[in-house]
């Protein structure tokens, strides 16, 4: 599902238009959301954490970046139990568990990265006191 959809299956299930919902996330303006509404860009990670810490009940961020579509929530759910506060302590904590796991995928991401960049500084080291020699070496006085 585009991404384009999803936005449109969160902003339907809140009621509310793009600018009424930018304002709600947090946004300073809604362009960036017409953007993804008309195809233009991809719902960006930050986004996506911002809809789902604002919007916990409607969809999580899992799903609206990974997922094939948007799981929203509450849409034909009506729990009327005693068990209800269990069932919502259970999902909060395979919520909580599921943000845990991404966070940790990040985590690993990040530190690859970092193993790399520091391999790609260390090798730009290398290049540097290669120049510097080779540069002194020039700059010498040649004797005959």
């Amino acid at each position: 599902m585009p991404d384009s959809e999803k936005l449109q299956d969160i902003l339907d299930e809140t009621r509310m238009n793009a600018r009424e919902f930018a304002k709600e996330i947090g946004l300073d303006s809604p362009q960036s959301l017409y953007n993804i509404l008309n195809g233009k860009h991809n719902i960006s990670n930050k986004l996506a954490r911002k809809i789902a810490e604002r919007f916990p009940h409607v969809a999580d961020y899992e799903s609206i970046i990974y997922g094939e579509n948007v799981q929203i929530k509450n849409k034909g759910i009506n729990i009327q139990s005693e068990n209800s506060e269990i069932n919502v302590k259970h999902v909060k904590e395979e919520k909580q568990k599921s943000e845990l796991e991404i966070l940790k995928k990040e985590i690993a991401y990040l530190k690859t990265m970092n193993k790399n960049f520091k391999k790609e500084i260390d090798e730009y080291r290398q290049r540097e006191k290669t120049f510097l020699m080779l540069l002194n070496e020039t700059k010498k006085p040649k004797i005959n």
